[in-house]
């Protein structure tokens, strides 16, 4: 898990516990909980700027993130609330 807390690019990021993986000098910040509700939201991070990424099919936190062939999978967690 990780305390990931931010507000970038305008929209809230969740905050815990969320998927943080790291693909090619990118990192991806993935789902979670925002205190309110159980995410969809992905983000992507260059070294340089955050960038929004295609949503999770369903919200998920709690999960671990993992990459097989630059593809990211996420097992476990727990869904909406």
């Amino acid at each position: 898990y990780s305390n990931f807390s931010a507000n970038k690019i305008g929209q809230k990021i969740a905050k815990i516990p969320l998927g943080i993986i790291v693909i090619l000098y990118n990192l991806y910040v993935i789902g979670g909980q925002d205190g309110e509700s159980t995410q969809t939201a992905s983000y992507q991070y260059n070294g340089h700027r955050w960038n929004v990424i295609s949503p999770m099919l369903s919200a998920r936190a709690g999960h671990r993130s993992l990459s097989i062939q630059n593809k990211i999978y996420h097992i476990g967690g727990i869904g909406k609330q």
